[in-house]
């Protein structure tokens, strides 16, 4: 069992990607990642179409797949960066054509709606991806989940050790991580990009949705067989997720996870600093790691 693929890493002067794959933005947010990428010593090319409306998209679909596929067959092009997610991946994911990419990868990294683009590499090429914030969060962002980005695009290996929560299940294990936007892995179910579970670290993160929701989706994994195979479990921010109603009267999200999976026995450790939270750390995916959940929680990329 090996790591998938690493795209090479960045030197001083490499030119980084700015594009918007998905929901609009406004233009302070491509003008602060320009000059925070421009002081870690990189150029930056922004996609030409990355300000424009199509209601709540950055442009139409062909315009925002157009910016994208400059970015992978662009060899000057070293990461593409996408500046941030809400919906909208999965309308371009099919004008796009990776024969070049595969050929030359690259990193390409964000997160939530981004995991589409995680899923597809890793699943269908066996290539890394980054799931590591964006710059539609760089001005609220903490300085640690900024710098574990430009650690990692200069091919730096991570190493987390971080305090334990209450309720993590402890153990030791190992894996290739996977995973992302909780309610993304669960639309994909069923497709080419849907995941395999085989000595897989699985990583989730949700934001804005009810808890009965997350317990759907988490009892879906489960009726799937997703956590018969699942070497370790990592949840990440459940940001604003909350009860509708009295379904679920006096019970938090970790206790539904703990007994959906309580006839298994993989390490489980919640409260991990990723994703729509402003201590939202860099991870590698498709990458193998070591887990190790117990007083501490250490997360260690080989």
């Amino acid at each position: 069992m090996q790591s998938f693929k690493l795209p090479p890493r960045l030197t001083n002067g490499d030119t980084i990607a700015l594009v918007a794959p998905a929901k609009k933005l406004t233009s302070d947010v491509i003008d602060l990642a320009k000059h925070f990428l421009e002081e870690k010593g990189y150029s930056v090319w922004v996609g030409p179409n990355a300000l424009k409306e199509n209601g709540g998209f950055a442009g139409s679909d062909e315009e925002r797949a157009s910016d994208f596929q400059h970015a992978l067959n662009d060899p000057s092009i070293k990461a593409i960066l996408c500046l941030r997610g809400g919906y909208g991946s999965i309308r371009i994911l099919n004008l796009l054509d990776f024969s070049f990419f595969r050929k030359k990868p690259k990193w390409i990294a964000g997160f939530s709606d981004i995991t589409l683009f995680h899923s597809l590499l890793s699943n269908s090429f066996g290539l890394c991806s980054l799931h590591s914030t964006m710059p539609l969060d760089f001005s609220r962002n903490s300085p640690e989940s900024l710098d574990s980005l430009i650690h990692t695009l200069k091919g730096k290996t991570l190493h987390y050790e971080l305090p334990s929560s209450p309720k993590n299940r402890t153990g030791i294990t190992s894996g290739i991580l996977t995973g992302g936007n909780l309610s993304l892995l669960h639309n994909l179910q069923g497709t080419e990009l849907d995941f395999n579970p085989k000595h897989k670290i699985l990583f989730i993160e949700e934001v804005s949705e009810s808890l009965y929701a997350v317990d759907r989706m988490i009892q879906s994994f489960k009726l799937a067989g997703k956590f018969d195979e699942l070497a370790g479990l990592i949840v990440g921010g459940m940001t604003k997720v909350s009860d509708a109603g009295d379904w679920f009267s006096h019970r938090d999200l970790q206790d539904l996870i703990l007994e959906a999976t309580r006839e298994y026995r993989f390490p489980i450790a919640f409260d991990f600093p990723a994703g729509h939270i402003s201590d939202n750390r860099c991870l590698v995916m498709g990458r193998m790691a070591n887990l190790v959940v117990g007083d501490q929680v250490s997360l260690n990329f080989v």
